[in-house]
């Protein structure tokens, strides 16, 4: 991997083979460089806000599991 010298507050990465990306400090964005698309860059308080989301998307999972559980349950053991 090639690392060129910052131009601008401009990062390019070159990776033999595979993609190259320019790390765009003044506009916060990743650019892929063979597609062309940029990929904004979360601010601090977005990656605090996508990490609450993620938690309370995880506590969902699991009630969501125990819920089937306890319905599947309550399947093989019908009141006699």
């Amino acid at each position: 991997m090639k690392i060129k010298p910052p131009k601008n507050s401009r990062y390019t990465v070159i990776i033999p083979h595979a993609l190259q990306c320019c790390i765009d400090l003044n506009e916060d964005v990743l650019r892929i460089g063979t597609t062309g698309t940029s990929v904004p860059f979360l601010k601090e308080s977005e990656l605090k806000e996508k990490e609450e989301m993620e938690k309370q998307q995880a506590v969902s999972k699991k009630m969501a599991q125990a819920v089937e559980l306890f319905d599947s349950w309550f399947d093989a053991n019908p009141d006699p």
